[in-house]
């Protein structure tokens, strides 16, 4: 497990082994079934959690009642509510949800941000992971009121090839900001244009 935070981590920072095995006694493992949660609306989190498989999904219901997907995380990446992570700790304003099974590799975060404080190294690297989740948010929010809905259903395909065979039509069309009707017509759409 400690092999695959390191895989993923090093394409941000490489840290030397000695110094990963440092972090294992902050770590504890959690299992979500498909549908439970690792964070509700309302909670006080303090962990954050590295995603060893399945995944989890970020989101909130609108005034009228709708869920709307703001994130997908997967294997590979980080996950928990993003002020946990501006060092603030107010009640969460969206539930993180297992779309799969999952296992989590979870981290007190005010632990972790003592252990990162004395380790320039980890410093370097969480602030790169930060960085990379606000510049995926800020890309997310330039093609959600930019691109047109066949190119946004054609970018999530290339970031989550096999989510869309995972999920439910009504969560991929709530990430792209559409209906589940008009994410049908589309996919039917690509399907003839494939096929030709």
């Amino acid at each position: 497990m400690l092999y695959q935070i390191v895989e993923a981590c090093n394409r941000y920072n490489k840290i030397p082994m000695d110094e990963w095995e440092r972090i294992i006694p902050l770590i504890s493992f959690r299992e979500l079934k498909k549908g439970d949660y690792f964070v509700r609306v309302g909670d006080l989190p303090r962990e954050v959690a590295f995603i060893l498989n399945g995944g989890v999904r970020h989101y909130y219901i609108d005034s009228n009642g709708a869920e709307r997907t703001t994130d997908f995380c997967v294997p590979g990446e980080f996950t928990g509510p993003v002020d946990i992570f501006e060092g603030k700790r107010r009640p969460a304003e969206q539930w993180i949800q297992a779309f799969a099974d999952t296992g989590l590799a979870v981290f007190d975060n005010s632990e972790l941000e003592e252990f990162v404080s004395v380790r320039p190294a980890f410093q370097n690297l969480f602030r790169a992971v930060v960085l990379e989740y606000f510049s995926v948010k800020s890309r997310r929010e330039t093609e959600l009121l930019s691109s047109d809905i066949a190119r946004r259903y054609e970018n999530f395909l290339r970031h989550y090839p096999d989510l869309s065979r995972q999920l439910p039509q009504y969560q991929i069309a709530s990430f792209l900001g559409i209906t589940a009707e008009t994410l049908s017509r589309i996919r039917s759409r690509r399907k003839k244009t494939v096929a030709s």
